[in-house]
């Protein structure tokens, strides 16, 4: 079978070619664009005999109305789906996106352009549980390479002027 390749121009006149929909690699001066997740709900909790849970509104619910919390506030899901989209864009793929997540404590955390988001939420609730809950706040491959991590820069020392 013959592989599909598309021939598209940048914006500086440059072709390259597209194969079976793999981006290109990023060329050097490729402006990065920067997505700020405001508000995120990534608050963990004791519930139960359980520490450093990350809280979320339907598993939670309970545990939520006991302590009155706003359920709405709690809601990582939305985060993890919001980065699954992002991570899966072909603006990720070709190394231009650079996310933050604020979270509604105002911590800032940094994810690494290569970062592969995990597919289920469990996963992704273990991954945040780990950031936040550790003293360290970060996340590591085991080859030592930071893939999220807790910034003490504020969000706007990231927004160009």
């Amino acid at each position: 079978p013959k592989k599909k390749s598309k021939v598209t121009e940048g914006s500086s006149g440059s072709k390259s070619t597209v194969q079976n929909g793999e981006v290109p690699t990023p060329q050097q001066n490729a402006p990065k664009v920067l997505v700020i997740l405001e508000h995120a709900g990534l608050l963990l909790g004791q519930v139960g005999s359980k520490r450093d849970v990350l809280l979320c509104h339907q598993e939670h619910a309970n545990y939520l109305k006991v302590v009155r919390k706003d359920p709405a506030v709690y809601r990582p899901d939305i985060i993890h789906q919001t980065l699954l989209a992002l991570f899966d864009s072909p603006l990720a793929k070709a190394g231009r996106l650079h996310v933050l997540i604020n979270t509604v404590r105002n911590r800032c955390i940094e994810i690494n352009p290569r970062t592969r988001i995990p597919r289920t939420f469990k996963r992704f609730q273990g991954l945040m549980s780990q950031l936040l809950g550790q003293g360290k706040g970060t996340v590591t491959t085991p080859d030592g390479e930071v893939l999220f991590k807790i910034s003490t820069n504020p969000v706007h020392a990231y927004i160009p002027e």
